[in-house]
């Protein structure tokens, strides 16, 4: 940009916010160095792709393998016109997931059956997709519980195309449990939107959707 070479510059920034998905928008909307790019046609839907980077607080990225999936928020396209979040391939045969995640404190639901409720809708899933919940001691690295919708003899996973619908996981939730960890994972080509995600606690009447880490599976079908 300083060199006052355009085309090398808007190369280099659409990189860093379309496939590195660079967040800070102020900081490049100040730039001294970019003033020469302010009046190019290509400035401002930089900028709104800068600003769609951005997550909500709290909310991050995870993939296995770097420049494989785009993660982002997309603007009102929810049931009731509201934000949600999508997860989309962009590369063939990507050979692993895109993830958007979150976790906090086992805090108040220590000793508490809790469930996960969020609705999901799905567009050429090629392998599967889904929430995912899990229950860690983190001081002994030890995980507690956990559901993927997938893995186990209770696959409930998402695939091809659907609109959407609400999905549920339940766990327990140990008292020697420190963190909670959640999110939703793409595994393997499509897109995925999702949104309402809440979670709330239940009596030991509901079933919990994960089998139990000394649970014997006796089934050869399974």
């Amino acid at each position: 940009a300083m060199a006052n070479i355009p085309d090398s510059a808007y190369f280099c920034l659409n990189k860093i916010a379309f496939n590195l998905y660079y967040d800070n928008y102020d900081e490049i909307s100040n730039e001294d160095d970019f003033k020469s790019l302010h009046n190019d046609k290509r400035w401002m839907p930089l900028l709104k792709q800068i600003q769609k980077n951005k997550l909500p607080d709290k909310w991050y990225r995870k993939e296995s393998k770097p420049l494989t999936y785009r993660i982002y928020i997309e603007d009102s396209i929810g049931q009731n016109h509201s934000n949600v979040a999508t997860i989309k391939s962009i590369v063939e045969n990507t050979g692993g997931f895109g993830n958007l995640m979150q976790s906090f404190s086992a805090g108040r639901y220590k000793g508490k059956r809790i469930r996960l409720t969020g609705y999901m809708k799905t567009k050429d899933v090629a392998d599967w997709a889904g929430f995912w919940l899990r229950v860690d001691q983190s001081q002994k690295k030890e995980q507690l519980a956990f559901d993927n919708m997938h893995d186990g003899n209770k696959n409930r996973s998402i695939t091809g195309t659907t609109g959407w619908k609400k999905y549920e996981i339940v766990l327990d939730v140990p008292e020697e449990a420190t963190d909670i960890v959640f999110g939703a994972l793409l595994s393997g080509e499509g897109q995925i939107w999702f949104e309402k995600i809440n979670f709330d606690t239940v009596d030991k009447s509901v079933p919990t959707t994960a089998r139990a880490a000394d649970e014997p599976n006796l089934d050869f079908n399974k």
